[in-house]
């Protein structure tokens, strides 16, 4: 399935959901790249907002102007439910369209690169809109593990699966350089023996077997040039 009518279905419970170990590992992990980073009085945009999980932290720390961007009404609709008045836009693509060049401070993006099949398209456009020094973080499944094809979720007690995009770190690194980004950090999360209760709660043991020691999320922090 698309991104866009996967997250509308998946919107009614994808804030309620417990035990979700790559939403888990996303938290820790967005707020150690963004820790760095000055927000106030800055315009920051958010690409792949969805419900707005990161929009506390980030307005937390005062920046004059946040936007979000999002393929799904579904996963807007829940954003706005908790940030009345925040500034969000329907797209269908990557492209922001609406967004000057050179308008904004930091461009933010959480799990949601893989669903773009042209990483390459997105970075470049990514790069048009931050001013020159702006920065980037992204937080994504690691591309050993969107390799798998899809991720998935429960809707109405059926599994649903939603198409991924493989974006080997090699070229991303490439595709990042040509579009004008230097790299500041690069931070992987592997699967450790203390996340061996998210797997047993889903009933999935011999996945995390399979899986101890593997890279499960990426995350870069890049500046542009």
């Amino acid at each position: 399935m698309a991104a866009a009518p996967a997250y509308d279905l998946w919107s009614s419970t994808y804030d309620s959901e417990s035990g979700n170990l790559v939403v888990a590992l996303d938290e820790i992990m967005f707020a150690e790249l963004l820790e760095p980073c000055q927000l106030s009085g800055k315009i920051i945009v958010d690409v792949g907002c969805g419900t707005g999980r990161h929009w506390a932290k980030m307005l937390a720390r005062n920046p004059a102007q946040l936007l979000g961007f999002d393929v799904s009404r579904g996963m807007l609709a829940r954003l706005l439910e908790k940030h009345a008045g925040a500034q969000v836009q329907l797209v269908s693509d990557h492209r922001l369209d609406d967004l000057a060049d050179a308008s904004c401070d930091l461009l933010v993006s959480n799990l949601a690169l893989a669903h773009f099949p042209d990483s390459a398209a997105a970075l470049l456009e990514w790069a048009r809109v931050l001013k020159p020094g702006g920065e980037l973080i992204v937080t994504d499944l690691h591309p050993d593990v969107a390799a798998g094809g899809d991720c998935t979720f429960r809707h109405q007690d059926a599994l649903q699966a939603v198409k991924l995009f493989v974006h080997p770190l090699d070229s991303l690194k490439v595709s990042a350089g040509r579009s004008g980004f230097s790299l500041l950090r690069l931070v992987e999360k592997v699967v450790e023996p203390s996340m061996r209760r998210y797997y047993e709660a889903g009933g999935a043991s011999a996945a995390f077997d399979r899986m101890n020691g593997t890279p499960l999320l990426l995350g870069l922090h890049l500046r542009r040039m």
